[in-house]
């Protein structure tokens, strides 16, 4: 139960199957019925009424239009669950079925297969209730040992039991392939997974891997450095360790643009301007990513009135910001109060001797413009002139020197060579799980740029899922459902801007 991940297969003798044509799938377009058909949601509502400038279109209206034809998922660990949203806004705008091919990284991957399984809206919403931190079921106890003989924490067998579930419940067997995908449904699944033994990724798609259960794929690819066990696979004659796709290409946005040329590594960043447009991108970020690509995406969604929900994790990020607010006060009154002592300190410089006596220093007490309050955030309550030289005059010389006050501004937190760049948040690490949880995050922050390039931020969809981050497991309900509602509220914004911006106005 607690050891190494295993699953009951032989190992797979796969070639890559280079006759395989690749066909369109025709039965994707809505099978001739009207966007106005299908239940859905009144795309121009939201929770705080108009929250972008083009909130009089109904995306409805273009779904013929929208040249989409593949959609891509970024990794993200547990922001991932935004994703779903998403997908139940193209469900029930009628965008879901023309979308013949799709990728992903790590919990990208899972949303991938989501969407090319088929699964709607209303299955979608199942699917979101699962908790995640449930199949992380290995105790601390296996930690060290499984580390070592395993080289990650958790085997994952129920995830993998899990997704085993989902593939069954389209294609009636568990162990479905690749090939089984294709041939059943006409469309393409693409899992982005890294070799750990060449050192590269790989793409496990009907033309490269057809023979491989999408399933152990999936298990892969969401195999986070550590905490998830990688999978040791026989693929294409080679046997080789495979981990979490992240690791190397955390957001395949090119994988449909040039797909031969994509799917032979050396050209893993081909892009082709003709194709590229049919790819739809996502992509997740939380309140501590703070990149370029990221910022550009979230202007597209006008800011609007987020109210967060009542759970543990909201609770902790909502007192972590009013700490922060706290703490930025508290600085800049020690800076203020640290910036007038120095000043009057130079003004009663007598001698010019940069040191200060107790003479001079009685004169920086009794100027006026030195305030009580100032007194006392550097000294302490009801301070005085020889409190002040019993703190700073460490080698009790009778005067304080230059290095000395450095010493002491440091001491209160203003580094004198490094002026005002304290008091930004710092993660508290005071356990194994808040290690994890920070160390996960910095590779997810790392991570997130690799793939991505300025010119995919047309075709990208930036999801904000605030206080969410990489390696929260211990969501809870109201948590997935405020995520999911933003990945709604930003696809949604996304396909208006694209309406509006790039294609024809609505006949009226």
């Amino acid at each position: 139960m607690g050891g190494g991940f295993s699953y009951q297969l032989s190992d797979f003798e796969d070639t890559i199957l280079e006759d395989i044509a690749l066909k369109p799938n025709n039965d994707g377009i809505c099978n001739g019925k009207s966007p106005t058909d299908h239940d859905c949601v009144d795309c121009d509502e939201s929770d705080d009424g108009n929250y972008d400038e083009f909130s009089s279109i109904d995306v409805r209206d273009y779904i013929d239009q929208f040249p989409f034809e593949n959609i891509v998922f970024e990794g993200g660990g547990v922001k991932g669950m935004a994703y779903l949203g998403a997908l139940k806004l193209l469900d029930e705008i009628g965008l879901l079925k023309k979308i013949k091919r799709c990728a992903g990284t790590s919990i990208g991957s899972v949303t991938a297969l989501v969407a090319v399984l088929g699964f709607n809206a209303e299955e979608i919403e199942e699917i979101s209730s699962v908790n995640l931190g449930a199949f992380l079921d290995v105790g601390k106890w296996r930690v060290i040992y499984n580390m070592f003989q395993f080289l990650g924490w958790q085997n994952y067998t129920s995830f993998y039991d899990y997704i085993g579930t989902l593939v069954e419940k389209k294609l009636g067997n568990k162990d479905a392939t690749f090939r089984d995908l294709y041939e059943k449904t006409g469309r393409e699944l693409c899992v982005v997974v890294t070799n750990l033994t060449v050192l590269h990724e790989e793409y496990f798609h009907p033309k490269t891997t057809p023979n491989i259960p999408i399933r152990l794929a999936v298990r892969m690819s969401v195999a986070l450095p550590g905490l998830i066990q990688p999978v040791k696979c026989r693929v294409n004659g080679h046997t080789a360790l495979y981990s979490d796709g992240g690791i190397i290409m955390n957001y395949p946005i090119s994988c449909f643009d040039d797909l031969p040329k994509i799917l032979d590594r050396r050209n893993k960043f081909a892009r082709d301007e003709k194709t590229s447009d049919k790819t739809l991108g996502f992509i997740v970020f939380n309140n501590d990513d703070e990149t370029n690509n990221y910022n550009s995406v979230v202007t597209r969604k006008n800011k609007h009135k987020v109210t967060y929900p009542d759970t543990t994790l909201a609770r902790k990020a909502l007192d972590r910001r009013l700490t922060a607010v706290r703490l930025g006060k508290e600085h800049q009154s020690t800076g203020e109060a640290i910036s007038k002592f120095l000043e009057l300190a130079g003004k009663y410089d007598i001698d010019c001797s940069n040191t200060i006596t107790k003479d001079e220093l009685t004169e920086v007490f009794k100027d006026e413009t030195f305030t009580a309050g100032q007194k006392e955030i550097l000294f302490g309550e009801n301070a005085t002139i020889e409190a002040a030289m019993k703190i700073m005059d460490k080698d009790s010389s009778g005067n304080i020197d230059f290095n000395e006050i450095v010493e002491y501004c440091s001491r209160k937190g203003y580094a004198l060579a490094n002026y005002g760049i304290l008091g930004s948040e710092k993660q508290q690490i005071n356990s194994l799980k808040d290690f994890t949880q920070a160390f996960f995050s910095t590779v997810s922050l790392n991570a997130d740029q690799i793939g991505f390039s300025s010119k995919d931020l047309p075709r990208t969809v930036g999801v904000h899922t605030h206080y969410v981050n990489t390696a929260d497991f211990s969501v809870e309900t109201e948590d997935v459902k405020f995520i999911m509602e933003e990945g709604k509220k930003s696809t949604l914004a996304f396909l208006k801007h694209f309406a509006a911006t790039k294609l024809k106005p609505k006949q009226s």
